[in-house]
C-alpha cells in the first residue's frame, strides 16, 4: 500500500489579533493570562484585559489565569479517555453492567453528549472510540507513519452494534454523588476479540472546558481563551472596535476560507485536515461517522464527497463543539435540514471533486469568503 501522512495543524480557527497588546483601552491596563499551556492534547491560551478604569485589577486576572489553569489541569484528569485516574477512564474499563462513580465535570459532560446524541439523531456519538482505536489515531502522531492495518468489516459491525448502547448508559445523582451504569448488554465479540462500550468525548470536551473556563472569568469583559483556535470562548477586542477578525482555515489549502467578525460569543470548528492520514491515495481522518464507524467522506476505501469543514457560533462551547462533530457526519443534505432546527451560527463546506460550495445560515454582510469560494449559499 502506498501510503502517505499529512502533519497539517490542528488549528481549524485562528483568532487574528494585529498588534494585540495596542488596545484602546488606554495605556492604563495591561494583557495578562497565558499562552501554549498543553491540555487536551492541544495548546491553550488565555487573555485577559485589566486595570484600566472600571475593570478587574491586574492582581485578579494574575489570579484568574491561574485558577484557569488549575480547573483546566482537573477537567483534564477527569474527562481524559488515556489518563489512568480519569473518570471517563474509569467507566471505559469497567465491564457491561458494571457501575462507576464520576465527579461533577464527568456527569455533566455524559448528560449533555446523551442530550446531543438524541438532538442529532445519533449524528454525534461518543461510543466511537473503538474506531477511532483500530484506524490508529489514539497512537499516531503527526508526521509519524500511517497504521499497517484498517479495521475489518467485522469489526467495524461490532462497533456500530455497541453504539446503540450509548444512550441506554443511565446516569445518576444521589447524595451529592455521581454515577454512571454501562448496560448489561453492552459487549460484543468479533474476530475473537471481546469488546465493551467506551466512550471518547474529544468531540466536545475541550468546548465543555471553554465554557467552564468562561464560567469563572465572570466580570472580565475583554479577552478570550482558546484550544488552539478549535474551541473558543471570545468576548470583546477592545473600546474602539469590539469584535475580533476571525480567519477559518481553508480544508485543502494554505491560508483561510472565511473571514468573520465575532464578539462575546463560543465557537468551535471541525475539519477532517486537522488529523489525518492518507493510504493509496484515501484520506482517513479522525473524525468518525457513527452510522459507518468509518472516518467521514470515505465509502468502499475511497473518498467521496461530503463535509469537509464546518465551524458553529453559539452561546455554549460545548454545544458548539458537539455540533460541528454531528454536521461533518450528516452529509450536506441531511446538514441543511439539521442547521434549521437550531439557533447557532453555521456555515460548512461541501467538496465534490475540486469545488468548495460552503453553506450557511449567517446574514449576509456578517462575514467574507477568500477568492475561489464564491458566494455562500444561504441555507
Amino acid at each position: 500500500m502506498k501510503k502517505k501522512v499529512a502533519a497539517a495543524s490542528l488549528l481549524a480557527a485562528t483568532v487574528l489579533m494585529g498588534n494585540f497588546c495596542l488596545s484602546a483601552c488606554a495605556g492604563t491596563g495591561s494583557w495578562q493570562g497565558f499562552q501554549k499551556r498543553y491540555f487536551f492534547h492541544t495548546t491553550a491560551d488565555l487573555k485577559l484585559f485589566s486595570g484600566a478604569e472600571g475593570l478587574p485589577s491586574k492582581e485578579e486576572a494574575v489570579r484568574t489565569a491561574e485558577e484557569a489553569e488549575a480547573l483546566l489541569k482537573d477537567l483534564e484528569q477527569s474527562l481524559s479517555v488515556t489518563e489512568e485516574g480519569s473518570y471517563v477512564y474509569a467507566f471505559n474499563e469497567a465491564e457491561a453492567g458494571e457501575t462507576v462513580e464520576l465527579d461533577r465535570a464527568a456527569y455533566e459532560v455524559f448528560s449533555l453528549a446523551q442530550q446531543l446524541y438524541e438532538e442529532t439523531g445519533g449524528c454525534y456519538d461518543p461510543s466511537v472510540y473503538h474506531s477511532v482505536e483500530a484506524y490508529g489515531f489514539y497512537n499516531f502522531q503527526a508526521g509519524g507513519p500511517a497504521p499497517e492495518t484498517l479495521p475489518t468489516q467485522a469489526q467495524l459491525s461490532a462497533f456500530l452494534q455497541l453504539s446503540d448502547y450509548f444512550p441506554l448508559i443511565e446516569l445518576w445523582e444521589e447524595d451529592g454523588r455521581y454515577f454512571a451504569k454501562k448496560p448489561e448488554e453492552a459487549a460484543v465479540e468479533a474476530e475473537g476479540v471481546r469488546y465493551t462500550l467506551k466512550v471518547d468525548f474529544g468531540g466536545i470536551a475541550k468546548g465543555y472546558a471553554c465554557d467552564r473556563v468562561k464560567e469563572l472569568l465572570g466580570a472580565f469583559e475583554y479577552g478570550y481563551f482558546s484550544f488552539s483556535g478549535s474551541s473558543m470562548a471570545v468576548g470583546k477586542y477592545r473600546e474602539d472596535r469590539a469584535y475580533y477578525e476571525l480567519s477559518v482555515a481553508a480544508p485543502r489549502e494554505r491560508g483561510s476560507y472565511l473571514t468573520a467578525n465575532v464578539q462575546d460569543t463560543c465557537l468551535s470548528t471541525s475539519a477532517d485536515n486537522g488529523l489525518y492520514y492518507e493510504i493509496d491515495g484515501t484520506r482517513y481522518s479522525q473524525i468518525i461517522d457513527p452510522e459507518t464507524m468509518m472516518p467521514v467522506n470515505v465509502e468502499d476505501g475511497k473518498n467521496v464527497a461530503g463535509i469537509v469543514t464546518a465551524t458553529v457560533l453559539g452561546e455554549s462551547a460545548a454545544r458548539c463543539d458537539a455540533l460541528t462533530t454531528s454536521l461533518m457526519a450528516m452529509g450536506e443534505e441531511r446538514a441543511k435540514e439539521f442547521v434549521k432546527t437550531i439557533d447557532e451560527t453555521v456555515w460548512f463546506v461541501v467538496l465534490d471533486g475540486d469545488k468548495p460550495i460552503v453553506y450557511t445560515n449567517a446574514p449576509e454582510g456578517n462575514f467574507s469568503l477568500a477568492a475561489g469560494y464564491g458566494e455562500a449559499v444561504s441555507i
